[in-house]
């Protein structure tokens, strides 16, 4: 005897295959996201001086695993219900509405008589049989999306090969700021030491630190 549990089953088999499918194109959607972000906010901070090349690849490569990995369970775990679940899969299949009809019936069992019932059951359940789930709901990649991912991961290889310039120019600045760092902790030593003096008058630090202070 068919129960709704059998088609139940049937239908979780193809939102889980449902699930997959849209895990995989919001995936690819997702790194399209994080390659075009993390080549803008690259290119930028190169611009800047501010990305050293270790750097630059290590935005790239966690934004761009990131966000898809994210957009891919995100997608994944979206709640999806049966109903209407149905419903889509009696249009994608051409079903003829037999799925989502069966399940309608069988949660109103006090309203429809329980022959009609099984027959509806077994009638879906016997179309659903016939249904190639995996032709109907293919896993694979989109072609353009993966053509736009290619064109920006060449976009960040030009960067990370022809863009010496910059990361000399930020390792110059970051070698700057360094040894402004250095020098503005050893002046802050020296204004220490001078106010910490005890052969020296209040006027005599204060002449001595003042230039320093502004040094500083």
């Amino acid at each position: 005897m068919v129960t709704s549990t059998d088609l139940s089953q049937t239908l979780s088999s193809w939102i889980r295959r449902l699930r997959w499918q849209r895990a995989l194109a919001w995936a690819s959607r997702g790194l399209i996201l994080g390659l075009s972000l993390s080549f803008g906010l690259g290119f930028l901070a190169l611009s800047q001086a501010k990305l050293l090349r270790d750097e630059f690849l290590t935005l790239v490569i966690s934004i761009s695993l990131v966000l898809p990995v994210l957009a891919g369970l995100i997608a994944f775990f979206w709640p999806v219900q049966p109903l209407k679940a149905a419903r889509f899969f009696d249009l994608l299949f051409h079903l003829g509405e037999r799925v989502s009809t069966a399940l309608e019936l069988a949660q109103r069992p006090e309203e429809v008589p329980g022959e009609l019932i099984d027959r509806q059951l077994q009638d879906a359940l016997s179309a659903s049989h016939r249904v190639n789930a995996q032709k109907a709901l293919p896993l694979r990649f989109n072609l353009r999306e993966g053509l736009i991912s290619l064109l920006l991961v060449l976009l960040l290889g030009m960067v990370w090969f022809r863009g010496e310039s910059w990361f000399k120019a930020a390792q110059q600045a970051r070698d700057v700021q360094q040894a402004v760092q250095e020098q503005a902790a050893q002046i802050e030593e020296i204004i220490k030491q001078v106010q910490s003096n005890e052969a020296l008058s209040e006027a005599q630090k204060e002449a001595l630190t003042k230039p320093l202070q502004e040094a500083q």
